[in-house]
């Protein structure tokens, strides 16, 4: 394989790389805020639940059992709820650190291939300089021979 067809390869891949770290890029923001979302949800119902004052639960008519049963059901269903946003937080804290790995593997992976890039392309610039100097040179050459014996 020629230099310029590795290039022109390389170059692809490279770019095929590059759209791959920017969709992990954006499938890791999306996630991260995400988590963000569900933090925020699960201060709100834990605040919700602080709030809720322990104590006698009375209407105009003195102590209500009815009315005190449904609360301590309310606070047990928050409870359950906390508790499922907590588990569902903690997977998608997880899920957001493998996404980071990916994303930081495939940036590294990008940078790698981006660096080889640079010296092949480096490479057949050279390469491109040294055939243009022997062209001239070549041609300096003919001209001098041509003066030189007429």
């Amino acid at each position: 394989m020629t230099i310029e067809r590795t290039v022109t390869s390389l170059a692809r891949l490279v770019a095929l790389r590059g759209r791959e770290v920017d969709r992990l890029s954006l499938d890791l923001a999306g996630k991260r805020a995400q988590c963000e979302r569900q933090r925020h949800t699960l201060a709100r119902m834990e605040n919700l639940k602080d709030s809720m004052e322990p104590g006698i639960v009375a209407d105009a008519r003195g102590y209500n059992p009815a009315l005190a049963l449904n609360r301590a059901d309310y606070q047990v269903v928050l409870q359950d709820l906390i508790e499922m946003q907590r588990a569902t937080l903690v997977r998608h804290e997880t899920d957001v650190a493998e996404s980071h790995d990916a994303f930081s593997h495939a940036a590294i992976k990008h940078k790698s291939l981006d660096t080889v890039l640079q010296r092949k392309q480096q490479m057949l610039q050279q390469a491109h300089a040294v055939r243009e100097q022997k062209r001239q040179d070549q041609m300096a050459t003919q001209a001098w021979l041509r003066q030189a014996h007429p």
